[in-house]
């Protein structure tokens, strides 16, 4: 299943209510707000290895995923970078949504994975309607974006002390090339 807009339109034909409500929901909203979220979610079940968002496809739904796991990437070119690993509960929606509307990630299902998602207009409707929802949207998408922001200092900084390592132990250390004594 790929989240494509127009293959996703043609797939909301046979969409499954979701029934399930994330926990996140659960504790912030009211029956109210909960009645506005039913209107505008789905499920939506994803076999291994299928795209549940393509970098550079347009943000239109919030994603939790319910069931499985799913890796979230940056691709540039034929490479893909890994950021984070998305878990049951998490809420994925982010920059994307709030700046151009474009994903700025891709996230592939790891396992066989069901997500609900939430159509965007809805979830900001409850944003703006929930200021105690809204903070803990807010905490939770700061909590992604610092563990994103680690990840990439480590893969970045893994690759420069591998080189300065390298170069280091090449320019500093006096290793004879061979065993015979040098004849100074």
């Amino acid at each position: 299943m790929y989240a494509i807009d127009s293959e996703l339109d043609n797939f909301k034909k046979d969409k499954i209510p979701c029934t399930a409500v994330p926990e996140i929901f659960l504790h912030h909203l009211n029956n109210q707000e909960l009645t506005l979220l039913d209107k505008g979610k789905f499920t939506v079940c994803f076999m291994k290895g299928d795209l549940l968002v393509k970098q550079g496809t347009r943000a239109t739904y919030v994603i939790i995923l319910l069931e499985g796991a799913a890796k979230v990437f940056i691709e540039h070119g034929e490479k893909e970078m890994i950021v984070f690993i998305q878990k049951v509960g998490d809420i994925l929606g982010g920059p994307g949504e709030y700046t151009n509307n474009i994903y700025p990630f891709s996230i592939r299902a790891i396992n066989q994975c069901k997500a609900c998602l939430v159509e965007i207009e809805i979830f900001n409707k409850l944003l703006e309607m929930n200021s105690g929802f809204a903070l803990e949207f807010i905490k939770d998408f700061s909590s992604n974006l610092v563990f994103g922001m680690k990840r990439l200092a480590e893969l970045t900084l893994k690759q420069r002390y591998g080189r300065d390592r390298k170069s280091t132990r090449l320019n500093s250390s006096h290793i004879p090339l061979s065993r015979m004594p040098s004849s100074a």
